[in-house]
């Protein structure tokens, strides 16, 4: 009975570990020397216009102007993102939205919701001030540039992951509407900007029935609902 007791224990006390060591893992964040979305390349697969082709690469999102870097011969190299469509990793997918990769969140009929993670050059520059308030003789693009330009050795990044300068990045969502001719920030004040004045009553009335919270993603996707009304 006792040993029972005992397996019961150190059966919670290892799942316990394994949830904390998860949490770690995923916890992270990136740094100049490692400016991507995820912390390890992924593979992805790439869908291109041309002929409706798939390619597989390993492949990861560089976070100052959210473009795709891929491993070719152990080389990180900027892709030419011409004719793709799409790109799928982690069991997400990502599409572009004026040139940058953005997260699919949802869709219903013509319009998505679509989430955008970019370096937050506000707080990045704001941390790289030095003594007395002198601004440092650095800035973000000047820090990454090398990276951006790919060709750097892959394994060489890895063994400097965890150094460099924190990299700060900010979230924001936007609706693509009819197709993604219309592009509008998922804010409230963005989308009364972008609507008539009846639009706007029948917007205010629609926040107000579905309460509306800007911070939710599932607020969010109600929203891009009341464009397909």
């Amino acid at each position: 009975m006792i040993m029972k007791y005992v397996r019961k224990i150190l059966f919670i006390i290892c799942l316990i570990c394994v949830c904390v060591w998860n949490g770690i893992a995923q916890n992270w964040n990136p740094t100049t020397n490692w400016p991507y979305l995820f912390k390890d390349f992924q593979q992805a697969v790439v869908y291109s216009t041309i002929g409706q082709t798939e390619k597989t690469i390993e492949a990861n999102i560089h976070l100052e102007h959210s473009t795709l870097h891929y491993v070719n011969k152990e080389m990180v190299m900027a892709a030419d993102t011409k004719g793709i469509v799409k790109v799928a990793m982690d069991n997400r997918t990502f599409i572009f939205m004026n040139g940058e990769l953005v997260e699919l969140i949802h869709t219903e009929g013509t319009n998505a919701l679509v989430k955008r993670v970019l370096l937050d050059e506000k707080k990045f520059n704001s941390a790289s001030t030095g003594a007395y308030g002198m601004k440092m003789e650095t800035s973000a693009s000047r820090e990454m540039a090398t990276i951006q330009r790919g060709g750097i050795i892959l394994s060489q990044m890895k063994t400097e992951q965890e150094g460099g300068k924190v990299f700060p990045i900010k979230t924001d969502y936007f609706l693509l509407l009819e197709d993604g001719k219309k592009i509008v920030k998922a804010t409230k004040r963005d989308i009364e900007k972008s609507l008539t004045e009846k639009g706007n009553i029948e917007f205010k009335a629609f926040m107000k029935q579905h309460k509306i919270k800007w911070k939710e993603e599932s607020s969010l996707i109600k929203v891009l609902q009341f464009f397909n009304e």
